[in-house]
């Protein structure tokens, strides 16, 4: 070695520092994931190639010399190990060097992965944008629109006369105003269907322009899940069939409304009044009817399931065949006479009531079914 002017490392340390890389790449393909793994090993593919070609050729070199050279050009005395020795720094340096761009683009694309991820939530960020703003100008235009037909038709003031005032054009110009109002309400509140706080907006905007109260719009079948009308003042409304489930109905004054089949489930109707409204077969399940108002209202068919009711005042009101499952009347009050038409299964009754919570629960699990499906 040292008539060639360079101080090598010794065999062993070769060999040594050898094995050592290229057993530590190799670990390294093994904790990678799979579809890393395989990317990486592809690319690296080239490198493991090119270590191995040269050493196949060093070995062809040193078997086939003395055969094909046996002057051997004054290196007959090389081994394996010396021609090994020879190469193994600038052959570590080209792997070193191939690794070190590797591992550059690597974080290169960790960074265009940044910039997209952040391109993707900026974008997201921005259709939100859009999507509210467009919300907005439906739920403004909705507002206009009923607004101008208001004023326009003079639709208040029509309604507020005594029925032989208003002439037969008149009236039929109110029905149609109706039909319209109740049509574009129904259409916007879809529009809103995962929009609780609109929805709310909505209703509100009715009520307080009395489209409701003196026009007698009816909110048949809509969709008003998860709004917020607390305190709001829907009494003698139309809302058979609505969707009110999770609506937050708390302080609500809902006397004389109309609810039957209406959907409310794990309602909010905590200190609500519910006095003479019709809840015909209307799912109350879950819901929350804490000092609620129920008196003279009508539960016939209507589920009572896992409800809470207490403090709750059913004084007069109609149970013939309302489910009452899962559900503590405990605290309530509620008559013998009342819970004897009711269907009962796991129910607590009110204390000293000689009845069978249980009596019912083979055919409720008949027809409750039916009714849930």
């Amino acid at each position: 070695m040292a008539d060639l002017g360079f101080a090598y490392p010794t065999s062993d340390f070769a060999k040594y520092m050898h094995f050592q890389f290229f057993g530590s790449r190799l670990r390294q393909y093994r904790t990678d994931s799979k579809g890393r793994g395989k990317r990486r090993l592809k690319k690296h593919s080239r490198v493991v190639l090119i270590a191995l070609s040269v050493m196949t050729g060093i070995i062809l070199v040193t078997v086939l010399q003395p055969i094909l050279w046996p002057s051997g050009f004054g290196l007959s005395q090389k081994t394996f190990w010396d021609w090994l020795e020879l190469l193994i720094i600038p052959l570590s340096l080209v792997i070193f060097s191939f690794f070190l761009q590797n591992r550059q683009k690597n974080q290169e694309d960790k960074q265009r992965e940044l910039l997209r991820e952040r391109e993707r939530t900026q974008q997201q960020e921005q259709n939100r944008r859009d999507e509210e703003k467009a919300k907005e100008e439906v739920i403004q235009i909705y507002f206009d629109r009923i607004s101008t037909l208001l004023i326009n038709g003079e639709l208040l003031s029509i309604a507020s006369r005594e029925r032989h005032e208003v002439t037969e054009e008149q009236l039929n110009q109110l029905n149609a105003a109706k039909a319209v109002i109740r049509a574009r309400t129904l259409s916007v509140l879809r529009r809103f269907s995962d929009d609780g706080e609109r929805k709310s907006s909505v209703v509100r905007f009715l009520i307080e322009t009395e489209v409701i109260s003196k026009i007698g719009v009816r909110l048949s079948h809509a969709d008003l899940g998860e709004a917020n009308l607390m305190f709001a003042d829907l009494s003698g409304t139309v809302l058979n069939g609505a969707n009110m489930s999770k609506a937050d109905l708390t302080g609500a004054d809902l006397s004389r409304a109309d609810l039957s089949n209406a959907d409310l489930r794990n309602a909010n109707i905590g200190n609500s009044s519910l006095a003479g409204c019709l809840l015909f077969s209307t799912n109350l399940s879950n819901s929350i009817l804490v000092g609620a108002d129920l008196s003279s209202a009508q539960l016939s068919g209507a589920i009572l399931s896992g409800s809470i009711v207490d403090l709750a005042n059913f004084d007069n009101a109609v149970l013939k065949g309302t489910a009452l499952i899962n559900t503590d009347l405990s605290l309530s009050h509620v008559t013998l006479n009342q819970i004897s038409q009711a269907l009962l299964c796991n129910t607590i009754l009110p204390k000293g009531m000689a009845l069978d919570s249980n009596r019912d629960c083979e055919k409720f699990e008949v027809d409750f079914q039916k009714v849930e499906g």
